[in-house]
């Protein structure tokens, strides 16, 4: 991804307007008949045991000779939250607290980056968001509420700090692989030493923050 083109022309808007009209006219009323409230570039489903988020993030070099976004998936299950966190979360949570996430059309290295400038067809482009909404995020979500699909994201997610955690045998246990998580149980309690973001805390012991002092979560007072 590379700034943009500061000798090109200068749009008719702002980058952040032309992502906001685009979304409002082909992907806001996707969700909505897909049962996501919010509006702008944050939605969520709310279901029994999740809530489910997509998240629109513009680019920071985006200027008035055009721009960039990227959509983000997120899903945060309760009882996951519940056993590896001792305290709670934001409510609603978060899409930086989500215990699943990737974003749409993930390629190798990061995240797939629509862009857009002066010259740009901005109604083929949203046909094009709208579409990958219809068919990558929506199916994604999907996949994710059968243990196949659970199992496949934590098999190809990248490792946190490059170490399994609880997270891991957590996911593998209920997604109906009790065999791979004991081995990856194993593999955490064996590891000499087991690092720290990732070993499990004998009670009240406090729990460190692998996120910015401003995401961190405490107690309510």
């Amino acid at each position: 991804m590379v700034p943009p083109d500061r000798s090109g022309p200068v749009m008719d808007r702002s980058a952040k307007a032309v992502i906001s009209d685009l979304l409002a006219r082909d992907v806001t009323p996707v969700l909505r008949r897909h049962g996501f409230t919010g509006r702008g570039r944050n939605f969520r489903r709310t279901l029994a045991d999740r809530q489910e988020l997509l998240t629109v993030e513009p680019h920071p070099w985006n200027t008035r000779h055009g721009g960039a976004f990227t959509v983000t998936l997120g899903v945060f299950l309760a009882d996951l939250d519940g056993f590896v966190s001792p305290a709670p979360p934001a409510e609603p949570p978060e899409d930086y607290q989500c215990h699943l996430r990737r974003g749409i059309g993930d390629t190798d290295p990061g995240h797939h980056w629509w862009t857009f400038d002066a010259a740009s067809d901005l109604a083929a482009l949203g046909t094009e968001v709208r579409h990958a909404v219809q068919q990558d995020a929506l199916g994604h979500f999907e996949r994710l509420r059968t243990g196949a699909g659970v199992l496949a994201w934590v098999r190809g997610a990248p490792l946190p700090f490059g170490a399994l955690g609880l997270r891991h045998v957590y996911l593998a246990a209920t997604a109906g692989a009790p065999a791979l998580a004991q081995q990856w149980l194993d593999g955490i309690v064996g590891d000499a030493p087991i690092p720290a973001r990732c070993a499990a805390r004998p009670p009240g012991s406090r729990r460190g923050s692998a996120w910015p002092a401003r995401h961190r979560r405490t107690r309510p007072r």
